[in-house]
């Protein structure tokens, strides 16, 4: 900055001026006596003393250049600042569409889950479902193993042949109580819930007449009864009652895991689902967009600052040379009225020195903060 051309001009120097030009004479080195002379400014001077327009020609000049490196400056300082200030509103805006997308999928997941919540839920789930249905097959193998053990199989064959009665009867009271449980049947699965049932007991019932006729040869045996002295017609029927027993159990644990619309539940919650990511994708989308509008508001409020600090340096340099040169005036016509013996005050004294203007650039109200031109 422009500041070492001031600092010649010191009080020492202007109060030395001032008692040079008001005193009434002058000393001459040979012969050594004071010579006569009129004092400076003229009484009836009206414009203002050599001293003063050299110091005021001084603030001009300085503060121009004060002025001048403040706009070069400024340059850069308001590119900055304007680049930060678009970055901000680039991204205050961003995080406001963000932010009101957020809302929305919220009240999305609010709907579904009253929608959920209203919904008639299944008495057990399908994990519980799927443990008693295990527990009820086991139960059907080792019951029917045992039966088809009296009915003459082998030991290994009753339970291969348990296991496949038991794995049929799982599979026909499943889907019978899914269908039982739907209240909107299709003509198909009408059928079927009308079938499933008939298949089941129809398997067996022909399981327990061909193995009743089996048993009561053998028992009419005396060698090959073993003792056992059970009708073959009652045998038959205990097989047919436990297994439709078993039967019965099975389609009412799978009726008890379903809804009445299943289909609709389950569209249910893959909209509750789908509607939880997508509300989970816009808050991570807004809380990027708020740390993106976090780091250039901080930006932007840097640059600013920046640029008002460096303002207020130059203003307040301009402000002191303004000061400095006025007082230097002050101080120059001071001394020079102390020296005068006369004791009268020169006209151009009676008028005020010429008012140094500081340029409407280094004015703080006309600090411009506008962006659509820089």
């Amino acid at each position: 900055m422009a500041r070492k051309r001031i600092y010649y001009y010191n009080r020492r120097k202007s109060r030395k001026k001032g008692k040079l030009d008001g005193k009434g004479f002058n000393w001459k080195f040979w012969p050594f006596f004071k010579s006569e002379k009129t004092p400076y400014p003229l009484l009836e001077q009206p414009v203002a003393a050599q001293f003063e327009d050299e110091l005021l020609s001084l603030a001009v000049n300085e503060i121009d250049e004060v002025n001048e490196l403040w706009k070069h400056k400024d340059r850069t300082l308001k590119t900055e600042y304007c680049v930060a200030k678009t970055q901000r509103e680039f991204a205050l805006k961003r995080f406001q569409e963000e932010e009101a997308d957020v809302a929305p999928e919220e009240a999305n997941v609010d709907e579904i889950t009253r929608e959920l919540l209203a919904h008639q839920s299944a008495p057990i789930t399908h994990r519980t479902a799927l443990l008693f249905h295990v527990m009820v097959f086991i139960g059907e193998v080792f019951f029917n193993a045992i039966v088809f053990n009296i009915f003459g199989f082998e030991v290994y064959e009753s339970y291969i042949a348990a296991s496949v009665l038991g794995i049929a009867l799982t599979i026909l009271a499943y889907f019978f109580g899914k269908l039982l449980k739907k209240q909107i049947r299709t003509p198909l699965e009408g059928t079927m819930l009308l079938v499933l049932p008939l298949i089941a007991i129809a398997a067996i019932a022909a399981i327990s007449i061909l193995r009743a006729e089996y048993l009561a040869e053998i028992m009419s045996n005396p060698d090959t009864s073993f003792g056992i002295d059970m009708s073959p017609t009652l045998a038959g029927a205990m097989f047919i009652i436990i297994n439709i027993a078993i039967f019965c159990a099975g389609a009412l644990i799978s009726y008890m895991s379903f809804t009445k619309d299943e289909t609709y539940l389950e569209t249910l919650k893959k909209q509750y689902k789908n509607a939880l990511k997508r509300l989970k994708n816009e808050r991570t989308e807004a809380m990027l967009a708020s740390n993106r509008f976090e780091a250039t508001n901080k930006a932007y409020i840097e640059a600013r600052n920046r640029r008002q600090k460096e303002f207020e340096r130059y203003f307040t340099h301009a402000k002191y040379l303004k000061s400095q040169i006025e007082f230097l005036i002050e101080v120059y016509r001071t001394a020079n009225m102390e020296v005068r013996k006369d004791g009268l005050k020169p006209l151009c004294f009676k008028i005020a020195p010429e008012q140094i203007k500081i340029p409407l650039e280094l004015n703080p109200e006309n600090l411009d903060w506008d962006c659509i031109l820089i």
